[in-house]
């Protein structure tokens, strides 16, 4: 099976466990959302402005300085194509956005689930005290933070939990949201989603399948849960800087926009660096 993952180029190897792997286009559109994770979000104006909020201050861009930022980014960045293989894939519903899958408790079990009652049940039992999606405030409502701490420090020598708990500590960083009551509710979610990866091992299966409505055309997902599920890319894709900026003027965008224009002033156009056009388009194998 032919899939994709977009990643910084600093990032692209690494270990496939917990990794998500998608659709071309997916892929793609990833790095849009790591571009916006990591520069404060923001949104474009129907006069052909974007403006986002930095720690409390209006930071506000014309058009060419904010899609110059954006093609800066994306060059930073590479789509890389594997050839996995899964023999059993579990199906889960996407309730985590861009957080841990444990965040997204028992809802992420779908209503047609394959499980037995069995299995729901011990899932359920994994999740206590939890009965739905894990935001921070019920977290931090059931666990204290000594408890929290205790967690902590029984997976301190777990290196696929510190793995990604740095990964957690550096996009809080980013968004200047760090605090150690962040990083909490962070090591919750972490650990629960690597209790949920042991206990889907130990039932057989080899990775997690959901349907990506956030990125891609609503394709399949895969989270990779073993080591070995993915080897070296076998193609490399590149941003080709030079035909966004060429294609995707300010002006493209203005009228993009204006076509778009969300029925709520507060609405959000997603995607919009890509102007209603494929994001695969600017993408070209390397070499």
């Amino acid at each position: 099976m032919k899939v994709y993952r977009g990643s910084l180029k600093k990032n692209s190897g690494g270990s496939p466990v917990l990794a998500h792997y998608g659709s071309k286009r997916a892929a793609a559109e990833r790095v849009e959302g790591m571009y916006s994770n990591e520069h404060f979000g923001g949104g474009f104006l129907q006069d052909g402005r974007h403006v986002r909020n930095v720690g409390g201050a209006v930071v506000e861009q014309s058009l060419a300085e904010h899609l110059t930022e954006f093609a800066d980014y994306a060059s930073g960045c590479t789509v890389n194509e594997y050839e996995l293989e899964f023999s059993s894939s579990l199906r889960l519903m996407d309730k985590w956005n861009d957080d841990p899958i444990g965040s997204g408790g028992p809802a992420i079990v779908p209503p047609d689930t394959v499980l037995s009652a069995t299995q729901l049940a011990e899932l359920q039992s994994l999740f206590e005290p939890f009965t739905g999606v894990i935001y921070p405030h019920h977290v931090h409502q059931v666990y204290s933070s000594t408890h929290i701490h205790g967690l902590m420090k029984e997976a301190k020598r777990n290196r696929l939990f510190q793995s990604e708990m740095q990964k957690r500590k550096r996009r809080l960083l980013r968004l200047k949201e760090y605090s150690k009551r962040e990083m909490e509710h962070e090591a919750v979610w972490v650990y629960l989603t690597l209790g949920l990866r042991r206990w889907a091992l130990g039932q057989g299966f080899d990775s997690f399948i959901y349907k990506n409505d956030r990125e891609g055309a609503g394709e399949d997902s895969f989270v990779a849960l073993k080591e070995g599920s993915a080897s070296a890319p076998s193609a490399v894709l590149e941003f080709d800087r030079d035909r966004y900026l060429q294609t995707l003027t300010p002006e493209v965008m203005v009228q993009f926009l204006l076509r778009n224009r969300p029925p709520q002033p507060t609405g959000i156009i997603c995607h919009a660096h890509w102007a209603g056009l494929d994001p695969v388009l600017f993408w070209r194998q390397a070499g």
